[in-house]
């Protein structure tokens, strides 16, 4: 009775329902194999569904398929997952012609080519033709297809995950191995090159394994074609006590051969059993005598570039630029580390993130200057120049005896002094107080910073004034009131997002009289910070001076300082890095220098090479496996 495959069940239903028609024996005994058909049909598809074959108990070989997970990710790959519906992958198993009923096996990875559809069974391949080597010294061998379906379509398809989910596939294939009545479950080593070299490599790293292994299993032994050696993994020092041996030539330019020497010196040093063999001139692919002669594989190969994996990112590019850049974002951002990891990848920011941190160790040596100052003098000043008119009599008193006493033979003495006293509301509390405690002249020596500023002020207006001009402190007249009015409005509409903005408003209108009318005008007709642009002499002055006293007057109080320019700088710093954020998302390799790529690498056959390789792995497995 001819079963037939699950490809052709629609033909046969057809066939069924025109036999159904047609009643007689002959036709009822075929509708029978039909029916029987369709029950194995169903029986075989429902094992695919649930993950293709599960055991090898039954002595199979030739081309075996298995379930493994899909295309993903090199973050799925690292965090564990997730994984979509498993898909098939295909191998070949072969064993020796004689040999032990329960042998040792080799299960071997591909390139990031793969096996092209002209490499199948004994024909000319060159990972068949290790195979067969491997079968000659009394190893099974299983070569895994892992590009038949997950790498379809995909023009790059390692360029996204570095090969690392074909470990996968070999610690499956392991798996169903070990259900093989021929095949030692505790000797089955792990053989790959270039990508497979990869997956190979890593394959021995403990993380991955309790990640992706079989529980309580792992392969006995690992070789690893010219891989690239140039991550760093979490807990990527900690590895397999297997052997493992890597062969690569010095000339390679798709695995770079000196981060393959440290590694395994590393390993090496912490007692594990790795080695690697360099062959001095030697390029990429040395063992592949299908490509005899010279080739290149088109890149960009990240050859040169070194890369770190960093939770919840994936694999970021190791520069000195880009970290000192982490650095000193996160120093500033702690809120915001994954942001500063994305943006250090750009040079765009490099520029303003300097300038902040510039701007960051400036203020740190102002307010230890100011500090410094503070703990000189126990003088404290009001957080806006508040109208207090006993401590002004007592101010104007004070000014009229001391200029009397000791400027008496100066000509412009007693109009400055007239004019202090008249303009003793435009003062800071603390100001008027410290003149009255340590006398005008002296005070310019005896003040704090900010005092002494809002003092020089008022002191500067009264002298430009001279003997033949008063500047005077007026009640407040309408304009006066629509200044104050107008600067209200324009602090809520401007500086709203401006903590002591509403404050500093206050104290300008309440010292509207001490600032001249132009000023006031211009601030009016152009805008409070606009008319510092349009203002020029004595007005700029009256303006600057009463708004810098009320800024002093702020900080003074021991209230919330202003934001300076550090602060305005952070904040636009902050917003561009988040901006930017989005452009990196969903990439898992980040890159800021690409001077370290090669736009393509050479591949070269070597026959004595060749020859070497194959006599040091032969070794290799024969002493591991006792041959």
């Amino acid at each position: 009775m001819e079963i037939g495959s699950a490809v052709d069940w629609k033909s046969r239903i057809g066939e069924l329902i025109r036999l159904l028609w047609e009643p007689d024996n002959y036709n009822m005994r075929r509708i029978l194999e039909i029916l029987l058909s369709l029950c194995l049909v169903t029986a075989v598809t429902s094992v695919w569904a649930s993950g293709h074959i599960q055991s090898l108990s039954a002595g199979d070989t030739g081309y075996i398929s298995f379930s493994s997970p899909p295309f993903m990710g090199l973050k799925q790959f690292l965090e564990g997952g997730p994984v979509g519906p498993p898909i098939k992958v295909r191998g070949y198993l072969a064993f020796p012609r004689s040999g032990a009923e329960r042998m040792p096996s080799v299960i071997l990875l591909h390139g990031g080519k793969g096996i092209s559809h002209q490499c199948r069974g004994d024909r000319d391949c060159s990972i068949y033709k290790w195979a067969e080597k491997m079968q000659h010294i009394g190893l099974a061998t299983f070569v895994i297809d892992s590009n038949e379906i997950r790498c379809r379509g995909r023009e790059k398809c390692y360029s996204l995950n570095q090969g690392l989910p074909n470990i996968i596939d070999a610690f499956r294939a392991m798996a169903l191995l070990s259900t093989h009545p021929r095949i030692d479950p505790t000797r089955i080593a792990l053989m790959g090159f270039s990508v497979g070299g990869i997956a190979t490599l890593y394959a021995t790293v403990k993380r991955f394994q309790r990640m992706w292994a079989p529980e309580g299993q792992e392969p006995a032994a690992y070789v690893s074609f010219y891989p690239a050696c140039n991550y760093t993994w979490d807990d990527g020092d900690l590895v397999t006590d297997r052997p493992v041996r890597i062969l690569m030539g010095d000339k390679d330019q798709t695995g770079y051969y000196v981060p393959c020497v440290d590694y395994v010196n590393k390993l090496r040093e912490a007692g594990k059993d790795f080695k690697i063999t360099i062959y001095p001139g030697i390029h990429h692919g040395f063992d592949n005598d299908i490509k005899r002669g010279s080739k290149w594989s088109i890149g960009p190969h990240p050859t040169y570039c070194m890369w770190r994996e960093e939770k919840g990112i994936g694999m970021v590019q190791v520069t000195e630029e880009s970290d000192a850049f982490y650095a000193g974002c996160s120093s500033l951002l702690p809120d915001h580390l994954r942001e500063c990891r994305h943006a250090s990848m750009s040079d765009q920011m490099r520029p303003q993130l300097n300038n902040i941190l510039q701007l960051r160790e400036s203020q740190k040596q102002d307010e230890g200057t100011q500090t410094a100052s503070r703990s000189s003098t126990s003088t404290q000043t009001s957080s806006y120049v508040p109208v207090d008119p006993q401590l002004d009599k007592a101010f104007t008193e004070f000014v009229a005896e001391y200029v009397s006493q000791y400027w008496q033979g100066w000509g412009p003495g007693k109009k400055i002094g007239d004019c202090l006293a008249t303009n003793a509301a435009a003062m800071t509390t603390s100001t008027k107080k410290g003149v009255m405690e340590y006398g005008l002249d002296e005070a310019f020596e005896k003040l704090s910073d900010d005092d002494v500023t809002s003092f020089n002020e008022v002191y500067t207006l009264c002298e430009k004034g001279g003997p033949q001009e008063q500047v005077t402190v007026r009640t407040k007249s309408d304009l006066d009131k629509t200044f104050a009015t107008f600067v209200t409005g324009y602090i809520d509409e401007n500086w709203g997002d401006w903590g002591p903005g509403k404050k500093m408003g206050q104290c300008l209108g309440e010292n509207a009289t001490s600032i001249t009318d132009q000023a006031k005008l211009d601030v009016i007709r152009y805008g409070l910070e606009e008319a510092f642009e349009e203002l020029s002499g004595r007005d700029l002055d009256s303006l600057g001076g009463i708004y810098d006293s009320c800024k002093a007057g702020y900080r003074g109080e021991g209230g919330q300082a202003e934001k300076s320019e550090f602060d305005w700088e952070l904040e636009g710093f902050e917003r561009s890095i988040v901006e930017s954020a989005q452009y990196f998302e969903g990439q898992e390799s980040l890159m800021f220098d690409t001077s370290c790529e090669v736009p393509k690498s050479r591949n070269k056959y070597d026959r004595k090479t060749h020859h070497k390789a194959i006599k040091e792995v032969t070794e290799f497995f024969r002493n591991t496996f006792n041959l």
